[in-house]
């Protein structure tokens, strides 16, 4: 975008009583006078023009976006929740599993690109996963899905393109991050999950 500015052309100059003879004509005129006041305005009206034609345009161009998640994950019912920790990461309870879910508002009409998940995991192996559902549906489509079984581990992943673009006037969007029971020496936290995408 070009600079945008605006020159005041226009400089009153007081009148002074019982001195000025003040008419419509003359340099000191009212017309000359409120004809450079009109000047100026129609200055000012076309930069205001100039910005709001940039405004209504918008960003040109991709840009990438990175949303980091803290794993507050909710409890699913009939299994055996995550704990949060003082830290803000999820971990589950040695000799036992967890399940819990995290639900995301996205932007709409983005296209995701990556899906990662951080941790750590050691005696036991967690799995992260993105999934959409239809809203009114019960059945959700997962689009893609991360294991993390080393400590630490830091797992990313590409979205199939043919699944990566929002739509979340008919779509909702969570994260599902599963343990099956681990033994009583098992390690397993969930520090944060991030997604990218691309606002085009």
């Amino acid at each position: 975008m070009a600079d945008v500015s605006f020159t005041q052309t226009f400089h009153h100059t007081d009148w002074v009583d019982d001195v000025d003879r003040v008419r419509a004509a003359e340099p000191n005129g009212f017309n000359a006078r409120f004809n450079a006041i009109e000047a100026d305005l129609q200055q000012l009206s076309a930069v205001v023009a100039e910005v709001d034609e940039v405004l209504s345009a918008g960003p040109t161009g991709s840009k990438q976006r990175r949303l980091t998640l803290p794993p507050v994950l909710a409890k699913v019912e009939g299994v055996t929740p995550w704990v949060i920790g003082s830290s803000g990461a999820a971990s589950v309870t040695p000799g036992s599993s967890a399940t819990g879910l995290l639900n995301l508002s996205l932007p709409n009409n983005v296209t995701l690109t990556t899906f990662r998940a951080i941790g750590e995991a050691s005696g036991a192996a967690v799995t992260v996963a993105l999934s959409s559902v239809a809203l009114g549906s019960a059945t959700p489509q997962q689009l893609v899905s991360v294991t993390g079984d080393t400590d630490p581990f830091d797992r990313a992943v590409q979205l199939d393109p043919d699944v990566a673009r929002t739509t979340t006037a008919t779509t909702r969007y969570f994260v599902k991050a599963t343990v099956p029971t681990t033994p009583a020496t098992a390690v397993v936290r969930l520090a944060a999950v991030q997604i990218t995408y691309v606002v085009d």
